[in-house]
């Protein structure tokens, strides 16, 4: 079962205001699944997966959230690696400016993965524009 959220369309926005992050800079000391089953409980319905610190993203853990996700309804997305999301069946994936191209990453996890890119200026957006279909 793919999240619940509908896929957004130009002009469209989600049905939250509120799109949660796992940290373990931000998180004191508590494990992301302590975490997002917290920001889960609270309505959150899309969390992603980041925690930078640990080098590489857990498997085991993805795992974990991506049940805890099913059962709120909400939409996983894993931060970096897409093996890792597919994997886990993640909802999807958010990729960096210096990491696979969105076009590699969709020929890797098919049509129906939602893709994220990291813009951090006006002229990274062209590149992002191509993640609709």
């Amino acid at each position: 079962m793919r999240c619940a959220m509908p896929r957004l369309l130009p002009g469209t926005s989600p049905e939250t205001d509120l799109y949660a992050l796992t940290d373990d800079e931000l998180s004191l000391g508590r494990p992301a699944v302590e975490v997002a089953k917290a920001l889960l409980d609270s309505g959150i319905k899309i969390l992603q997966y980041r925690e930078r610190k640990k080098g590489r993203a857990d498997a085991q853990e993805c795992m974990e959230l991506r049940s805890l996700t099913r059962e709120a309804s909400a939409c996983f997305i894993v931060n970096d690696h897409v093996d890792i999301a597919i994997l886990c069946e993640a909802d999807g994936v958010h990729v960096g400016q210096e990491d696979l191209p969105v076009e590699a990453v969709r020929r890797l996890v098919g049509p129906d993965m939602i893709i994220g890119l990291s813009t951090h200026s006006p002229a990274a957006g062209p590149r992002s524009r191509g993640l609709r279909r």
